[in-house]
């Protein structure tokens, strides 16, 4: 299983809701409006990728699917409260 950051810039509402659909599917949790990480099964990815591309206007929206080491992200600073909190780094530096 690998680590991932997903983020978005989607301009069409409809379609941004649908991105969010898939992401939720697939276990991924949201930690910021157009933010989402979870772990992903090896090669699985793509398919997630593939199941965006369908989604998107290819020409206008864009969707970046990277893979981190969980001990990283574990050394994330958080500036600020999200209403997404339960997506915060385990072990972060939380500054408010």
């Amino acid at each position: 299983m690998g680590f991932y950051i997903i983020v978005y810039d989607i301009g069409d509402q409809g379609k941004r809701q649908r991105v969010v659909e898939i992401l939720e599917k697939w276990g991924l949790r949201r930690i910021q409006r157009s933010a989402f990480v979870g772990y992903v099964q090896e090669g699985r990815a793509k398919d997630i990728a593939r199941e965006i591309e369908m989604t998107i206007d290819l020409e206008r929206d864009v969707v970046h699917i990277v893979q981190i080491e969980r001990k990283e992200w574990n050394r994330a600073i958080v500036v600020g409260t999200s209403k997404w909190s339960a997506g915060s780094p385990e072990g972060s530096v939380v500054l408010r």
